[in-house]
């Protein structure tokens, strides 16, 4: 008996409408893969497609169909050249066969505190969301060029958290920018993320010097080459890893430690996502200066509630 292999779609129903600098959405299409072993262990994982990255239901459909299923896990995963989110979930669910994390040297999250994500939205509905989501320590704002300033003059009005700043790439001027980054004088800010382009250097290389907050790269962050990095140390102050851009458990691990070795500041993040790729993610706790696992706390209804939340805080349900 050879590794079978079988992808099936879930959609994802989200809570309110996810609107970020760059799009919107009220649903979210990923995909669950089960890997059954010679042996008849079966093993599941998730794939979350990232549009940032052209990667699209259909082309995670595409790949996966045109894969040799004759082959195992490892010698697909040798040859792969497609998206991160389908490799992340090929390796995940071979590597889940064991006890990965020990491997690793990784422990399972007793209790993690996540931040909760806030999404462009108007100013009058702003008191009623956080009120839903005033347990969690740390808010996550999501904004773009528009809409900044204001947003987060009102949300500092309406809680006393600390407030991290998400900005998806939003800023293509650099003069708006720093007239918002001067806006927040006085303000619980814990950092900031992606405010510019990847391709906007010069700007980053600029802001890394004047920046009284950290810097946090995202969108920067793309693929399975570690050594890239390095790099990183020119613009940014810290990373965002997520899974489903490094394509794998392995990688993300190795990303996680080079980044704390070259003193940068690190993050584990995630996607919209069920409770099933969450999961992972909650191993890598104790590599991680900030925890941004919310993704499963978006959606109306969990298939697979793996993760539990209480008090902003996440265990694993085993």
């Amino acid at each position: 008996m050879n590794y079978q292999y079988e992808l099936k779609p879930i959609e994802l129903k989200l809570k309110t409408n996810w609107v970020i600098s760059r799009n919107s959405s009220l649903t979210k299409k990923n995909f669950v893969l089960t890997l059954t072993d010679p042996r008849g262990r079966k093993s599941l994982s998730e794939v979350a497609p990232n549009i940032r990255y052209q990667e699209t239901p259909d082309l995670i459909q595409s790949e996966f169909d045109k894969l040799d299923k004759n082959l195992s896990p490892e010698e697909i995963l040798s040859g792969f050249n497609g998206s991160m989110a389908l490799r992340f979930a090929l390796e995940s669910s071979f590597l889940n066969l064991g006890p990965w994390w020990e491997d690793l040297k990784l422990s399972k999250a007793k209790s993690v505190k996540t931040s909760i994500s806030v999404p462009i939205m108007k100013r009058e509905e702003l008191k009623d969301y956080l009120e839903k989501v005033k347990r969690f320590k740390s808010i996550k704002v999501k904004v773009n060029q528009e809409n900044a300033i204001e947003a987060l003059a009102t949300i500092n009005k309406l809680t006393s958290k600390a407030l991290r700043v998400d900005a998806n790439e939003a800023f293509d001027d650099y003069d708006t920018f720093m007239r918002f980054l001067y806006s927040l004088k006085e303000m619980r800010i814990e950092f900031i993320e992606q405010p510019f382009k990847a391709s906007m250097k010069d700007e980053y290389q600029d802001l890394l010097k004047k920046s009284p907050y950290p810097i946090i790269a995202d969108e920067s962050v793309h693929g399975a080459e570690v050594e890239s990095l390095e790099n990183l140390r020119k613009y940014f102050h810290g990373i965002n890893i997520k899974l489903m851009k490094s394509g794998g458990l392995a990688t993300a691990h190795q990303q996680l430690c080079f980044a704390k070795k070259l003193g940068l500041k690190t993050m584990m993040g995630c996607m919209i996502e069920s409770g099933l790729g969450i999961s992972y993610a909650t191993y890598f706790h104790s590599l991680c200066d900030y925890l941004d696992l919310d993704g499963f706390l978006l959606i109306s209804h969990d298939p697979y509630p793996l993760v539990k939340e209480e008090k902003g805080q996440l265990t694993l349900i085993s």
